[in-house]
């Protein structure tokens, strides 16, 4: 889940820009899908993002008791605050219709052991940008992971085209080789089309954002292009981080889009969503149609500046069951990067200051006086604890190369496993 993507990052509100590079059309006949799955302002009311990108793209959340427009999220991957991901909609307005992918580009997906989740999903977003090189990327946390969503270089533009770039290509085809002995579903996150307006005001570049979404939805071929994208990298599924469709009229359209695809699709291919707990009063149909809710209960805090806290999280999570959402479908986020106790946009990743924080999770930066507040193996533990005896579908990770190796005994991803072994 990342306005990390506050509104970029995890935040995603970023008003995405043209991407005219390799951006590849996906067209072709219908066939059964093969199974085998923020540094911009985000209103720091209720609506604070997180996401990181790896390409650059958006999202937007909001924060728990501040009332300001969402802002752009960076990469909590890096030390600095630069975007990395995108839990967001990158794109800005049309985008030219990309050539056709060769066939040769086509990943093969290889055979591997059916998929089991174990009773309790893991599901882990990983930028494409981080697979870019197999070799230099930690592998040792896939064994703990059930599902991978891909995030970056794959969007739908506002004429329904469907295209991949060649770090989207990449990464499917690397990530297929590190997991082909693991029982694991890879999916792709799908950006849509960013906010075409010039106003600074946060509320008419989602409803900018709302419309341009709406032309792609009523192309009468963003289904079809979307299930030609599934089949031809042989994914186990497409998610949606659609941040935010803020009215009442945009989250109908976005559900009567989900209800259509589901049917496109049958029930061969998983779909979910991202949603933030501030945000997630969707039609009830439009819940039912999908399989799996991203919860991204993060870059929001306590009174005492506390980022991402387990309360936060439980509650979120009870907002979600409170308008309906099946329990067995909502994957409860858990952010492994930190946010300043004074929400400056500023992502930290967990990795690289885990062995410099307080017993509260806290890293003091002398630098910049800044304090940062992460979450700890304790409190990941007891997330996942909580979710599975709420009866939760899952936990899901925003991001997965956030983390320290598997040896390291400080490991966010030990802490899930450990929970799920112990509480299930």
């Amino acid at each position: 889940m990342k306005n990390w993507i506050d509104r970029v990052k995890k935040t995603i509100g970023r008003k995405g820009t043209l991407y005219a590079a390799l951006a590849l059309i996906l067209a072709a006949s219908i066939a059964s899908c093969q199974t085998a799955g923020t540094a911009s302002p985000a209103p720091e009311t209720e609506a604070q993002t997180a996401v990181a990108e790896e390409v650059e793209e958006e999202n937007a959340e909001t924060p728990t008791e501040t009332d300001e427009p969402p802002e752009t999220e960076l990469d909590p991957g890096e030390e600095t605050a630069a975007p990395e991901t995108e839990q967001a909609n990158e794109e800005e307005g049309a985008m030219e219709k990309p050539a056709e992918i060769p066939e040769q580009s086509a990943v093969q997906k290889p055979s591997r052991p059916a998929y089991d989740d174990g009773g309790f999903r893991v599901t882990a977003y990983i930028t494409v940008g981080s697979l870019e090189n197999p070799k230099a990327f930690d592998s040792s946390h896939l064994s703990d992971v059930t599902d991978i969503i891909l995030i970056g270089d794959a969007r739908f533009d506002n004429a329904g085209a469907v295209s991949a770039g060649g770090s989207f290509v990449t990464a499917v085809k690397n990530i297929r080789e590190l997991t082909k002995k693991l029982p694991v579903r890879v999916h792709a996150s799908l950006s849509g089309p960013g906010s075409v307006t010039d106003s600074p005001d946060w509320e008419q570049q989602m409803n900018s954002m709302a419309k341009e979404h709406k032309k792609a939805f009523d192309s009468g071929v963003l289904e079809d292009n979307i299930l030609t994208f599934l089949e031809k990298y042989e994914l186990d599924g497409v998610f949606f981080d659609y941040e935010y469709p803020i009215s009442p009229t945009a989250k109908k359209q976005f559900g009567q889009f989900l209800v259509s695809l589901r049917q496109k699709l049958g029930q061969d291919c998983a779909l979910g969503m991202a949603v933030a707990g501030w945000c997630a009063d969707f039609p009830a149909d439009a819940v039912e149609a999908v399989d799996m809710v991203e919860l991204m209960s993060y870059d929001l805090w306590d009174d005492d500046g506390m980022h991402a806290t387990v309360k936060i999280a439980q509650n979120d999570a009870k907002k979600l069951l409170d308008l309906g959402y099946p329990a067995e479908k909502i994957d409860l986020g858990i952010p492994f990067y930190a946010r300043p106790t004074t929400h400056e946009g500023v992502w930290y990743g967990y990795g690289s200051f885990y062995d410099q924080l307080d017993g509260d999770g806290l890293y003091y930066e002398n630098s910049t006086g800044l304090i940062h507040s992460f979450n700890t193996p304790d409190m990941v533990y007891e997330k996942t604890a909580w979710a599975i005896g709420q009866g939760l579908g899952g936990v899901m990770v925003w991001h997965y190369t956030c983390d320290v190796p598997a040896d390291n005994e400080y490991s966010l991803f030990k802490s899930i496993t450990q929970a799920k072994a112990e509480k299930r």
